[in-house]
């Protein structure tokens, strides 16, 4: 089986393929935005690379493991609870003990000011059950366009 280490909500992940690493830049907490929340029901992006990086592993290192992650972000906004479409990676563990998963994004959509969630699921290869594995909150914030930043 797999198992989730750890998920990273960034504004830049960078991999090293000789040293097989990866370097995490700003981690992101609060997003503030310069100008007014979208009207009420409506999701709107705005131009902003970020990165969702976990890190997997299986849970018993001679046995082979495959599965799905799926990723979306949830906003609960008093009644006018969002989620964006899911993205979904393939996990194979078959050859390697550990895997990396990255979803790359350029655009960040926003559903309103408030607190937002990076949900991060796992179904493993022969089950129909999704499990929460990690669930990132993030703030966003408006103000008024020309104030002060």
């Amino acid at each position: 089986m797999i198992e989730h280490y750890w998920t990273v909500f960034c504004s830049k992940s960078v991999i090293d393929k000789d040293a097989n690493t990866i370097s995490l830049f700003d981690a992101l907490e609060q997003i503030t935005v310069y100008g007014t929340p979208p009207p009420g029901g409506k999701t709107e992006g705005i131009p902003m690379e970020n990165s969702i990086v976990s890190f997997w592993g299986r849970t018993e290192e001679g046995r082979p493991a495959k599965g799905t992650v799926r990723y979306f972000i949830e906003y609960r906004g008093g009644g006018d609870d969002r989620t964006t479409d899911p993205h979904e990676i393939t996990i194979d563990l078959s050859e390697y003990t550990r895997s990396r998963t990255r979803a790359l994004m350029n655009v960040l959509p926003l559903m309103g000011a408030g607190k937002h969630w990076v949900r991060v699921f796992l179904k493993q290869e022969n089950q129909d059950d999704w499990d929460l594995v990690a669930s990132i909150p993030y703030h966003v914030e408006f103000k008024p366009e020309g104030g002060s930043k």
